[in-house]
Parts: C-alpha cells; sequence; structure tokens
C-alpha cells in the first residue's frame, strides 16, 4: 500500500469510527484493513480510545424544562426575544 493509500485509508477509519460509512462494503474493506495493516491497526485503536475517552468524559446535559418550553413557544408563536448587538453579549465564555 503506498503512502498517499495509507493516509486516505486512514482518514476512512476515522470515518468508520465515527459511523459515517453507509456502504457495508467499504466498511469490511476498512475493517480488513485496519487488521492486517499495523499502521491502520494503530489509528483504529486510537480513534476508537478517544472516542471512547470523550463520550465518558463529556457526559449529556439536558437544559432545564422551562426552557424547552419558552423555546417551543416561541417557535409556535413566531415570536422571538429582541436580538442584541453581536457585539454586547459574548457568545460564549471561557471558565477556569
Amino acid at each position: 500500500m503506498h503512502d498517499k493509500d495509507k493516509h486516505e485509508y486512514a482518514e476512512l477509519v476515522t470515518a468508520l469510527v465515527d459511523n459515517e460509512i453507509n456502504d457495508s462494503l467499504l466498511q469490511a474493506k476498512i475493517r480488513t484493513l485496519s487488521e492486517s495493516d499495523p499502521d491502520l491497526k494503530f489509528e483504529y485503536h486510537v480513534q476508537t480510545t478517544i472516542k471512547r475517552t470523550v463520550k465518558n468524559k463529556c457526559r449529556f446535559a439536558g437544559c432545564p424544562s422551562s426552557l424547552k418550553n419558552r423555546i417551543m413557544l416561541d417557535l409556535r408563536t413566531g415570536k422571538f426575544p429582541e436580538e442584541t448587538p453581536a457585539s454586547s453579549k459574548p457568545v460564549f465564555s471561557l471558565r477556569p
């Protein structure tokens, strides 16, 4: 396998781990290659470990039902809060 092919398959390994590949033949080919090629096997291991770690560390937290109800009401009525200029409030803040 050429380096270019290996790089492309390494990217496909990532897509496979993320369940982004719908073609079952391509899935099987990538699995077979990742079992037989040491570099792709390592890449598969890295990607699955990263995915598992992120899933375990970043737990889902639902929003409060009061917020959901307010958003649903705004969507149904078509009334949305006044928009403020983008510079007035930060979109996000970083916490130490």
